[in-house]
């Protein structure tokens, strides 16, 4: 089992399928700085040297996903340099989530809100708990949405309820977020896990060469017809060599 020097993360490894574990359970795994660099050198290690797992699934400690950002961190006043830095790590976090070779299916559980949401929106599949808390409450707090919640969430809403829960900061149940196409599947509290490996089994199934590259293109070719149809058409000699890796 992969084990990050700091302990906020943890790899287990079933069968094909990476669980990758935000472990701070004792505060809902708050999206603090040093769980922004956690995440980014495990899903670093998965993406470049872990070469078992063919589909990861992203999860939480504690009957928890991620409460969002840490609060008591924030409380220090950073300056506006290291404001920067920290959103550029999760700028950089979520571009590697996005357009990483492997496939990502979130398990949620409990609390998912502000960039706990956005993790969750950056998955490939998104599997919700009956009773998660969820909401995009950025706002709330004073602060610009990011952790690529912008697009992310757009993508999977559209424009118009994007913006509606990014200028509202309202909480929303896991019902309104399946109708919404925010995250994927409802099933009963304690059953996220078990139905994102089983998705991510799925996903492992696959030519890894043909979703490694779906996934690149998807991030570049989702955001206009012609930027679609320009990747389709650089990826098109690709076919047979993907299909059969």
């Amino acid at each position: 089992m992969y084990k990050h020097p700091t302990d906020l993360v943890t790899i287990e490894t079933d069968g094909d399928v990476a669980i990758l574990t935000m472990n701070e359970p004792n505060r809902r795994n708050p999206f603090s700085v040093h769980m922004r660099y956690a995440l980014t050198e495990a899903f670093h290690h998965l993406f470049e040297e872990d070469k078992r797992s063919r589909a990861i699934v992203l999860t939480g400690a504690g009957g928890h996903f991620c409460a969002g950002g840490d609060i008591s961190g924030m409380s220090a006043t950073p300056t506006f340099l290291q404001q920067r830095t920290q959103i550029a790590v999760a700028s950089d976090l979520v571009r590697l989530m996005c357009s990483g070779p492997k496939p990502i299916v979130a398990a949620v559980e409990g609390s998912c809100i502000g960039a706990g949401l956005s993790l969750a929106c950056a998955a490939d599949v998104a599997v919700v708990g009956r009773s998660a808390k969820l909401g995009c409450t950025f706002v709330k707090m004073g602060l610009i949405p990011d952790t690529g919640v912008m697009w992310t969430l757009t993508q999977r809403a559209g424009h118009g309820k994007a913006r509606a829960l990014m200028l509202s900061g309202a909480m929303f149940t896991p019902k309104q977020a399946v109708k919404d196409g925010i995250l994927d599947e409802e099933v009963p509290d304690g059953e996220a896990l078990a139905e994102a490996v089983a998705k991510a089994r799925e996903f492992a199934k696959m030519p890894p060469s043909t979703l490694a590259l779906l996934r690149g293109a998807l991030v570049t070719g989702m955001n206009s017809y012609q930027e679609a149809m320009r990747v389709e058409a650089s990826l098109a000699a690709f076919k047979g060599i993907a299909a059969g890796a």
